[in-house]
């Protein structure tokens, strides 16, 4: 399941991509500059399950994560300078 997202982290592009047959979890992310940020997973009742702090570089950002749940949803949350952005993506 492919969820993608545009919103303002300084004009960052986020996409999410999760496989839970392999435990594991993408994300590809667009930014306009070098920065920090963090990237959460959270089951629906709010117990975090993954917490990663990310380096972003200028351009395109690849990442993967492991991640084993028996959960049918999770919540993304992505944290730059002090912008969020929270999605609901299915497992």
């Amino acid at each position: 399941i492919i969820v993608s997202a545009s919103f303002d982290l300084d004009k960052a592009d986020f996409g999410v991509f999760t496989d839970a047959k392999k435990g594991s979890v993408s994300l590809n992310i667009f930014s306009n500059k070098a920065k920090s940020a963090v990237f959460e997973v959270y089951d629906l009742s709010g117990s975090r399950l993954l917490r990663k702090n990310l380096t972003l570089q200028n351009g395109s950002n690849a990442f993967e994560f492991k991640l084993t749940t028996n959960v049918k949803m999770i919540i993304a949350k992505l944290t730059s300078e002090g912008d969020k952005q929270i999605k609901k993506v299915f497992y």
